[in-house]
C-alpha cells in the first residue's frame, strides 16, 4: 500500500497550456487542435493552465499566472509533457521564449506543438531562438494591425458619436459625427494653439483646455497630436489618408499647422510639464504641527507648492525650496571646519591603531610563552597528539599577529589619505554645482520646516560647525 501511494504521489503529469489575448479569441480553436493529442492520456493525469484574456505582447511573464503555475510544476519535476498550440501562446518576446525552452531542456520536458504548421520542438537552441524571433515579429505585426484598426475605428473618442450601421450580409460599418457637446471646444482648441507664439501662450491654451475638456495635459497634447479630428489617419509613410466614414471637427490644414507647433515647442511643453510634477529633494514639514506637506502640482511652467493642510500659510514652491537650500548649504559649508574634522578623524584612527597595538603585544606575548614551554616539553621527533594541538595553536597566533600587523598598516595609510582627502575637498567646495548640493544635501540635513515667513533646516554632524548649533536659520525673503 505504502509502495502504492508513494508511485501515485510522484507520478508525472502531462500539461495542457492556452491563452488568449482577447476574450474568446482562438480558444475554441486551441481546445480543438489539442484534444487530439490528449486523448490517449487518462484524464487524472493532465492538468490545464489557461491565461485567459491576457496579452503576451503587452505583459511579462509574471503577469501570466497560469503560465508561471505551470513552469513551477515543471521545475518541481512534475510535468514531464507540455501540449500547447503554438509557441507565440507561451511567449511573443524571444527573451523569455529562450528562457522557458531552457527550463523545458534542463528538466527533459517533451513539448508538442498541436497546430498544423507548426514546426516540432527541437533540442537545437538556435533554432528555437529563430522560431521564438519569429512568433515574436508576428506578434509585433498584430500589434501594429491593432494600431492601424484603432486609429481608423477607436471604440470612443472625445467630441465624436459613433453609429453603427449593420447590413443584410452580416456586416456592419461604422461612422463617426461631431459631438455637439465638445465640438466647439475642439475646434477652438486647434484654432487657438495654432496661433501661440510663446511657450507661455502654449501653457496657457494647454491649462484653459486641461479645464474645458476635463483631461490632463497629457491627454491635450495627445488630441492635438490625432489626425482623426481631422477625418484622417496617419500611414506609415507618414502622410495623412481621409477616412469617408468620419465627418472633421477640423480641415486637415488646420491640424498640419498644429503639428508644426507642437514641434516647434516640444522641448518646452516637456520641460514645463516636468517643472509643474517636480517633487522636492526633501519633503519638508509644516514649522507648526510637524506634520508632513502635501504636494500640490503647479501649472505647466511653474514649479508645483508644498502646503500645509492645517496652516495655509506654511506653504512653499519646489524652486523656492530648492534654491533656499542651495543659500543654506552654502552659508553652512562656510562655516564647517575642516581641521576639526581632521583632528577627530586622525583622533579615531590613532585610537584603532593603539587598540590594535595592545592586541598585537599581547598575542606576541602568547606567542614566546608557547614556543618557550614547547621547546622545553618536546623533541624534534615527537609526532604525538599533543605536539600538533600546540603547533595548530602556535601558528594561529602568528596568522593572527599578522592580520593586526596588516591592519595597523592600512590605519597608519588611512592617516595620510585623510590629510589628502580633507585638502581635496577643501579646494573642491568652491566649484560645486546644483547636483553636488543637492547631493551634499541629502548627506548633510536631517529635516526642513517651513514656516509662516521663514525656513529651518536642521543638520546633521554640528560637531563640524564654527558656532555649534545644529539648527540652521534660513530667512525667506
Amino acid at each position: 500500500m505504502k509502495k502504492y501511494m508513494k508511485n501515485k504521489i510522484s507520478r508525472q503529469l502531462k500539461a495542457e497550456y492556452k491563452r488568449t489575448s482577447s476574450g474568446g479569441q482562438d480558444f475554441e480553436l486551441q481546445t480543438s487542435s489539442n484534444a487530439q493529442f490528449l486523448i490517449d492520456i487518462p484524464s487524472d493525469e493532465i492538468l490545464t493552465f489557461t491565461d485567459f484574456d491576457v496579452s503576451a505582447t503587452k505583459l511579462t511573464m509574471d503577469d501570466r499566472p497560469a503560465l508561471m503555475r505551470m513552469i513551477k510544476l515543471v521545475k518541481q519535476g512534475r510535468i514531464n509533457k507540455i501540449i500547447v498550440y503554438e509557441r507565440d501562446r507561451l511567449a511573443r518576446n524571444v527573451y523569455e521564449y529562450i528562457y522557458i525552452v531552457k527550463i523545458f531542456y534542463e528538466h527533459k520536458v517533451e513539448v508538442i506543438f498541436t497546430a498544423t504548421d507548426a514546426p516540432a520542438f527541437s533540442r537545437d537552441l538556435f533554432l528555437e531562438t529563430w522560431y521564438g524571433l519569429s512568433a515574436q515579429f508576428e506578434g509585433r505585426r498584430i500589434s501594429t494591425r491593432l494600431s492601424d484598426a484603432r486609429k481608423r475605428n477607436p471604440s470612443s473618442l472625445i467630441g465624436f458619436k459613433k453609429e453603427v450601421i449593420k447590413h443584410e450580409n452580416g456586416q456592419s460599418q461604422r461612422f463617426y459625427t461631431p459631438d455637439p457637446k465638445n465640438k466647439d471646444e475642439l475646434l477652438n482648441l486647434f484654432t487657438e494653439f495654432a496661433e501661440v507664439k510663446s511657450r507661455e501662450q502654449v501653457f496657457e491654451v494647454l491649462m484653459e483646455y486641461r479645464a474645458l475638456l476635463d483631461r490632463n495635459e497629457f491627454r491635450v497634447i495627445d488630441i492635438l497630436r490625432t489626425p482623426f479630428f481631422a477625418a484622417h489617419y496617419e500611414g506609415p509613410d507618414r502622410t495623412y489618408h481621409k477616412l469617408s466614414h468620419v465627418e472633421p471637427i477640423i480641415p486637415l490644414e488646420l491640424f498640419k499647422n498644429v503639428q508644426v507647433k507642437l514641434d516647434e515647442f516640444e522641448y518646452g511643453i516637456n520641460d514645463g510639464i516636468s517643472l509643474s510634477q517636480k517633487l522636492a529633494l526633501i519633503i519638508p514639514l509644516c514649522g507648526k504641527c510637524q506634520n508632513v506637506l502635501k504636494f500640490k502640482k503647479g501649472n505647466i511652467g511653474e514649479s508645483g507648492t508644498y502646503y500645509c493642510s492645517k496652516h495655509k500659510k506654511h506653504s512653499i514652491s519646489v524652486t523656492e525650496l530648492h534654491e533656499t537650500i542651495i543659500q543654506s548649504l552654502k552659508l553652512t559649508l562656510s562655516k564647517i571646519k575642516f581641521e576639526s574634522i581632521k583632528t577627530i578623524t586622525q583622533k579615531a584612527i590613532n585610537n584603532q591603531i593603539q587598540c590594535c597595538s595592545k592586541d598585537f603585544d599581547e598575542k606576541y606575548s602568547q606567542l614566546e610563552t608557547l614556543c618557550i614551554k614547547f621547546s622545553q616539553h618536546h623533541k624534534p621527533i615527537d609526532n604525538s597528539l599533543t605536539v600538533k594541538r600546540a603547533m595548530n595553536q602556535i601558528e594561529h597566533i602568528k596568522e593572527t599577529l599578522s592580520k593586526l600587523e596588516n591592519t595597523i598598516t592600512s590605519l597608519q595609510n588611512l592617516k595620510v589619505e585623510v590629510n589628502t582627502l580633507t585638502e581635496i575637498v577643501t579646494s573642491k567646495l568652491a566649484n560645486l554645482t546644483e547636483k553636488d548640493y543637492f547631493d551634499l544635501a541629502d548627506l548633510l540635513i536631517s529635516s526642513i520646516q517651513i514656516n509662516d515667513d521663514y525656513v529651518l533646516l536642521h543638520y546633521y554632524f554640528n560637531d563640524f560647525f564654527e558656532e555649534g548649533n545644529e539648527q540652521q536659520d534660513v530667512f525667506i525673503s
